[in-house]
């Protein structure tokens, strides 16, 4: 059996640690596996190791003749090498992607397994329209939140499932490289617009009177790093450092006293859940489209704020940094998503809805 899965890059983002998961389920149920990158970025995620892994550069950028150009080649070699491996099913993870796939597999009958990964709702117009339409190309849809398979009209909720991120738990070499004291708040993500990096940044800004000897270690890179760097130099804030992105960022930190993600808009964020995993208290912003939400069981594993409340990000800093009984329950809650998000059971019905797929049989709604 054979499937490929097309990844926005090998890099680190949450649909390529989500699909590399997937990979190597795969891999490990002896199907034959090929990854093909969007990107030429360099191999940061765990990718099985007898897969065939394949670079087709898509280029974003360019004048507007440029982009129509890069997407016809783009489309025309993906196509040349579905045809080439002849898979006999494709996975791909986010809109975008799912929506590449359909175009690159017309009159082949292969059939698509797709996936949700982000807020429909914030969906223009235009997007819902051409979204929703690739979408009913799938064989099937995987949701990670009831809130988002919401969304869909009834024709693709029928053959969907709800299949939130596992927790892989990894050992860590803990290297302490960067963590200089152990009073650190650790982000780290891709430093995008919706990730609101700046607003952890101008929060952590307000709590530092009450927490005088804590450090801001940021991880990641994206286009709004540029803009952080302004806002930190602007402010003259003192005691925040940015890093690159790394493989796995507790590889360099430990002990750290917690975790922020402070995002407008998440699906099902993989770093909330490696930090929860590590035992580090986390902060999280209560935001669409409920992954969120559902990670922290309404508060109760994880300090939940309001989306874009920089007063109440700093006051959540200063909670969890000054009461060691609260931060400590937190810790202890959280040990929970291990059995929550168990991923020999998520890894079973990866393997069940892709056999189904390669076998050309109906898809078959799993029961509530």
């Amino acid at each position: 059996m054979k499937v490929l899965l097309l990844f926005p890059r090998f890099g680190i983002g949450g649909i390529a640690k989500s699909m590399s998961f997937v990979a190597n389920i795969c891999a490990k149920a002896f199907m034959d596996v090929t990854c093909v990158s969007m990107s030429n970025e360099e191999v940061l995620i765990e990718l099985p190791e007898k897969a065939k892994k394949v670079y087709i550069n898509y280029k974003e950028t360019g004048k507007r003749f440029e982009l129509i150009i890069n997407k016809i080649y783009f489309l025309l070699a993906f196509r040349q090498l579905i045809r080439k491996e002849r898979p006999d099913v494709i996975v791909s993870f986010g809109t975008d992607y799912v929506r590449i796939v359909t175009f690159a597999t017309i009159g082949l009958k292969i059939n698509i397994i797709g996936s949700e990964r982000g807020n429909p709702f914030i969906y223009t117009k235009r997007q819902k329209k051409k979204y929703i339409y690739a979408m009913k190309k799938c064989y099937a849809v995987v949701f990670q939140t009831e809130q988002a398979k919401n969304f869909y009209p009834l024709e693709i909720k029928e053959k969907s499932i709800i299949l939130p991120n596992p927790c892989v738990i990894k050992e860590h070499l803990q290297k302490k490289v960067n963590c200089k004291s152990r009073n650190v708040i650790l982000v780290f993500s891709r430093l995008s617009e919706e990730k609101n990096i700046a607003g952890i940044v101008r929060a952590f800004a307000k709590a530092q009177r009450q927490l005088t000897d804590f450090e801001l270690h940021i991880y990641g890179k994206g286009p709004e790093k540029a803009n952080i760097k302004t806002l930190i130099s602007e402010k003259n804030i003192k005691n925040i450092y940015l890093f690159d992105e790394v493989a796995n960022v507790f590889d360099y930190e430990s002990g750290c006293r917690m975790f922020v993600l402070n995002s407008i808009t998440e699906g099902f964020p993989n770093a909330l859940i490696e930090a929860m995993l590590e035992g580090i208290p986390c902060i999280a912003s209560d935001c669409p489209s409920g992954g969120v939400r559902f990670l922290s069981d309404d508060g109760r594993r994880v300090h939940l704020i309001p989306v874009n409340d920089e007063d109440a990000l700093a006051q959540a800093m200063v909670k969890v940094a000054t009461d060691n009984e609260y931060a400590n329950s937190l810790v202890e809650k959280a040990r929970e998503i291990e059995f929550v998000l168990n991923p020999d059971k998520i890894g079973k019905e990866w393997i069940k809805l892709i056999k189904g797929a390669a076998n050309g049989k109906a898809f078959k709604k799993k029961a509530d």
